[in-house]
């Protein structure tokens, strides 16, 4: 495209300074002013800035050179001449990646090119070349350097810039399950129910034990054993249903209940609505299930409820579980401890 001085309409060759010099340009511009004025003869339509901030929003900077027919480097200068922000790498994606996907539907009929067939079997083959599996991820060194890497990482991370991480992580995520299609979604979830129901019970349950923390109630409870010397266990898993906290050596099961979660029977009638949409009917038969499932094995379970607990010390805690407990075995605390 050949180029002339918005100013004396002078043919300019190459890189030419003549626009900064020309006597023809009027006096008291910037040099900014001055290459704006330039770029703005020859690219009138993107230089506006309400235009520019429009398209960019909408366009990468291919898209938008294809458009317009304009040079990288006259995009950028209108960019910061306009003050408009300008998009790093991550940001970038989001621009260009529903393009991506959509070329690639169109030509292999997958928005991802990992999920063609032969880049799958080239991914297989060179693991099992180089490691043996079929997945990286199926490799114990590969696990466990990850392990370790990740541990080192988030050791040296402020509590600031972890919960930012969270945080991005959460959003990332939901984005994520937001794009999938219907289909996308079927067939994720059944790879997840694949994968879990091919976990070892060991790893399942190391898995709902990362995922589950105690309740303030729980931890309550359980800062008011260990405070009096008991011996406990938190979160135990009996036949794959967990339990708050096992009384060592005892096949005593403490479940801390809340009023509202656990539809109390003394504030809720069966009929009740709560959680989730759930009668307090059918919340008292999941609970009526567990403690069924404990029994088997040859546990007790004990109930203390939120409305028993509240405003207590740890000392009337106590009282009040092993009062339940002698209920039970007719036994008394200093037997038990």
């Amino acid at each position: 495209m050949e180029k002339t001085c918005p100013f004396c309409k002078r043919y300019l060759k190459g890189g030419s300074n003549h626009i900064y010099y020309c006597n023809k340009k009027p006096i008291n511009l910037t040099k900014n002013d001055i290459k704006y004025k330039f770029i703005k003869y020859h690219f009138p339509e993107i230089s506006k800035k309400d235009v520019i901030l429009y398209e960019y929003s909408l366009m990468s900077l291919p898209d938008l050179k294809r458009k317009y027919n304009i040079d990288y480097k006259s995009i950028q200068f209108l960019l910061k001449y306009f003050n408009i922000h300008i998009r790093g790498i991550t940001e970038s994606t989001f621009i260009s990646r529903p393009k991506a996907k959509k070329t690639l539907l169109n030509k292999f009929g997958v928005d991802n090119v990992s999920k063609l067939e032969i880049i799958k079997e080239k991914k297989r083959q060179t693991f099992l070349k180089h490691y043996g599996v079929d997945n990286i991820r199926k490799d114990e060194n590969f696990r466990k350097y990850m392990s370790v890497y990740i541990k080192d990482f988030q050791a040296h991370l402020s509590d600031d810039n972890k919960k930012i991480i969270s945080k991005k992580i959460s959003d990332a995520n939901k984005k994520y399950q937001l794009s999938l299609t219907d289909n996308e979604k079927i067939l994720h979830r059944k790879k997840r129910i694949e994968w879990w129901n091919n976990l070892p019970d060991e790893n399942k349950i190391k898995h709902l034990k990362k995922s589950l923390k105690p309740s303030k109630l729980e931890i309550k409870v359980i800062n008011a054993l260990i405070n009096n010397n008991y011996s406990i266990e938190s979160q135990v898993y009996i036949n794959r249903k967990s339990y708050d906290i096992k009384l060592n050596p005892f096949k005593i099961i403490i479940e801390v209940n809340g009023d509202y979660w656990h539809a109390n029977p003394l504030i809720y009638k069966e009929n009740d609505i709560l959680n989730s949409n759930k009668t307090a009917k059918d919340i008292w038969k999941k609970d009526l299930d567990k403690k069924i499932n404990a029994e088997k094995y040859g546990y007790t379970v004990i109930y203390l409820w939120e409305s028993e607990l509240k405003n207590k010390e740890p000392n009337e805690i106590i009282n009040i579980l092993f009062n339940k407990i002698n209920e039970v075995f007719n036994v008394s605390e200093n037997q038990i401890n």
